[in-house]
């Protein structure tokens, strides 16, 4: 026997429920009917977003609009909200409960674009790192196009990988044939004066590595430190890392520390952190840019562009002892993000090698003068051959002499044949450089009564 009979007090309650249960809802039809007192159409028009492309009284638009290919994602769009709002009508008698539970579904739509959002920006975080930091080489390189430009598509694993130096597919190799190609010939007229490398290479020896290859070929390389957070961490690294070195290569690396900021944090999606990009890929495009004998440093020849901070903020102390130790401190200062170094990782007695701008000038002047004396080979050593040649490299540099050029003077030209080698000639001169002003000492002397008083800065 059923439950019910054999409870009939509970019959009442059950068909109660039932009853209730199948209490049909209102139909579209119904619904659409109660429109017509809030203005019809019109009202429709204000409330779901793309309907006025399906205005009855405009034909011509409702035509393109259903036809058209260029419209199938909007009446896609379209057709989707017309359904949610015809399901709200449909299961609700007054506005009150549909507004309800339209801001519900709202909310909960909200939420999951946000949780979905943040997913997308960790999992693309490294690629979106990569071309934010390219962007901001574009940017502070200053020019409509940039010319003589490659680019390797080659991730950290990749450029930090000693067991893939010596393959010869392998990107050491594949950048070593490039620069190789343009340095080691006659005709240096396509040779590279810049190797950039954004991220920390991780260990000594690999930095050794790539900085020779960049020595070797006549090339400033750049490339990061360790992404930290304070500049105790930057110091006390640094020195456990043992990057600087007498080493001729370590004249020609040059080493920001301080990442910069390519993007803030998306606080509405949860995110606490901004996302940092490579200092190097932006001071490289200024050195791109910049004046060869210039360091892109300081406030004057040194502010990077869309660069909105950096990882951390420092003292003057603290700048200046991570400019000695040899790194090139990214600082915000004046409302800009500014290198303040002109430093490379040499720390012999040289001060010319441990300033990448000079660095940079004796490299260029010495491929300049490559070029041009292979250009003058096999020809026949004469007091003619030789005092031409005095008078084009002297013409040459005086070009290139004085304020605002590439050096501030040169003396001692001295072109002549070897004493005991009949096919060689020998070329001497001195050059004088620029070099950047790091310190101004500041001398006020005053009289306090019959004494002298001295202030020294």
């Amino acid at each position: 026997m059923a439950k019910e009979e054999q409870n009939p007090e509970n019959a009442p309650l059950l068909r109660a429920r039932v009853v209730e249960q199948q209490k049909p809802t209102r139909s579209l039809t119904e619904s659409v009917q109660q429109l017509t007192k809030f203005g019809g159409f019109e009202f429709i028009k204000t409330v779901v977003d793309g309907t006025e492309n399906m205005d009855p009284s405009k034909k011509a638009r409702k035509s393109i609009f259903l036809t058209e290919e260029d419209n199938k994602q909007d009446r896609k769009k379209l057709k989707k909200r017309l359904r949610d709002f015809a399901d709200l009508l449909a299961a609700h008698d007054n506005v009150a409960d549909m507004i309800a539970e339209a801001e519900q579904k709202a909310a909960s739509a909200s939420n999951t674009l946000k949780k979905n959002l943040a997913t997308v920006l960790t999992q693309t975080e490294e690629l979106e790192a990569s071309y934010r930091s390219l962007s901001l080489f574009f940017e502070n390189a200053e020019s409509e196009k940039v010319k003589n430009l490659v680019l390797f598509d080659a991730g950290n694993d990749m450029t930090t990988d000693a067991d893939g130096f010596s393959n010869p597919t392998g990107i050491f190799e594949q950048v070593a044939k490039e620069l190789r190609d343009g340095y080691d010939k006659l005709d240096l007229s396509e040779n590279y004066s810049l190797l950039v490398l954004p991220g920390w290479l991780k260990k000594n020896v690999i930095v050794d590595k790539w900085a020779s290859l960049a020595y070797q070929n006549k090339v400033m390389m750049l490339t990061d430190y360790r992404h930290l957070d304070d500049p105790d961490s930057v110091e006390a690294t640094f020195e456990r890392d043992k990057l600087t070195g007498a080493d001729p290569h370590k004249a020609n690396v040059m080493m920001p520390c301080n990442w910069i900021v390519g993007r803030e944090a998306y606080t509405e999606l949860g995110q606490e952190e901004h996302l940092y990009v490579s200092p190097a890929m932006a001071l490289a495009g200024m050195l791109w840019g910049g004046h060869i004998a210039q360091p892109s440093a300081g406030v004057q020849h040194g502010k990077l562009k869309m660069a909105s901070g950096v990882r951390f903020s420092m003292r003057k102390g603290e700048i200046a002892q991570l400019e000695d130790k040899g790194l090139i401190p990214m600082v915000y200062e004046y409302g800009r993000v500014i290198p303040f170094s002109a430093k490379t990782l040499f720390n012999g007695d040289n001060v010319g090698l441990q300033t990448y701008s000079v660095v940079r000038v004796f490299d260029w002047i010495g491929k300049v003068f490559q070029d041009f004396l292979n250009r003058r080979t096999f020809e026949n050593i004469d007091n003619k051959m030789i005092e031409e040649i005095k008078g084009q490299v002297a013409s040459f540099l005086a070009t290139i002499r004085g304020p605002g050029k590439i050096i501030e003077d040169f003396s001692n030209l001295d072109i002549r044949r070897h004493p005991t080698i009949p096919t060689h000639v020998i070329v001497n001169v001195k050059l004088k450089p620029f070099f950047p002003a790091k310190v101004f000492e500041i001398n006020l002397t005053g009289t306090k009564g019959q004494w002298d008083a001295d202030l020294k800065q």
